[in-house]
């Protein structure tokens, strides 16, 4: 009862990312999704299990975070994580002219 397809994207953001994935096969009553930065919590929250994303805000450009997705169903949970990293500023930008 693993997420699948986890991705975190700053969508060109420099202080925020979001997290997508798709939701298990099997039954899940909530998913704590851990935010957290060389080790460091820096936020956690509970969600229902028929939400698929959420977006954390208010984070320092140019910084890798990971986010840890604990899929819960009654006394067992499963865990997935990723890394993304914030949108840089100064950074230069790409276009791609066909």
């Amino acid at each position: 009862m693993e997420v699948s397809n986890l991705k975190v994207t700053h969508d060109g953001s420099l202080t925020s990312l979001k997290v997508k994935w798709q939701r298990p096969s099997g039954n899940v009553d909530s998913y704590n999704v851990t935010l957290s930065h060389q080790g460091t919590i820096k936020e956690s929250r509970i969600l229902a299990p028929q939400v698929t994303e959420t977006q954390f805000k208010d984070l320092t450009p140019g910084r890798l975070y990971q986010v840890t997705i604990s899929s819960v169903s009654g006394e067992l949970a499963t865990q997935k994580m990723a890394v993304g990293r914030t949108g840089e500023s100064g950074a230069p930008e790409y276009s791609l002219v066909a």
